[in-house]
């Protein structure tokens, strides 16, 4: 018997239609890639890589958290400074988390935030046997919405706008 292995995806990068998709296409390696969304319409990443870019791009300075809370950036951002940062931010509004994070990305090099697939990569993706799934619409971390109308837009929004598109 051959030995069961699942290839799965997040998020909805470009690298992954001018990397990966070829070499799947030529092994007819099935795959699935969970994309948001809403993320994809607004053409914006997820605050985490948004968040991950800035501190990669500043690393030895100093970041102010959307609290006030000063944070000096390790001179190598490694991946446990990574999550520890992204354990304080989780616990911040949401509101106030993404207008903080929507000012970091203003001092990001655009061509830095133009990463995720279109629409039409996507299609392609799913025309080639690729299976597009839901990451949530808006990469939200579902476990952390209290409000039940929020957490079914979410939801729901994002499996819609999916169907519609592909």
């Amino acid at each position: 018997a051959k030995p069961l292995v699942a290839v799965s995806f997040d998020d909805g990068y470009r690298d992954f239609y001018e990397n990966v998709l070829p070499i799947l296409k030529k092994y007819q390696v099935p795959a699935h890639h969970n994309i948001c969304p809403g993320l994809i319409d607004q053409k914006l990443l997820p605050w985490t890589q948004i968040v991950n870019i800035y501190l990669q791009n500043n690393a030895g300075t100093t970041i102010e958290l959307p609290d006030g809370q000063p944070i000096k950036i390790d001179e190598s951002v490694n991946e446990n400074f990574f999550l520890m940062l992204c354990g304080q931010l989780y616990n911040i509004d949401s509101n106030k988390l993404m207008q903080w994070v929507k000012r970091l990305a203003m001092k990001i090099p655009a061509e830095k935030l133009d990463v995720l697939m279109s629409w039409e990569m996507i299609r392609e993706c799913a025309d080639s046997g690729v299976h597009i799934g839901s990451h949530s619409l808006t990469h939200q971390n579902l476990s952390r919405i209290t409000n039940e109308n929020k957490l079914a837009s979410e939801i729901t929004e994002s499996k819609l706008r999916i169907k519609t598109e592909t």
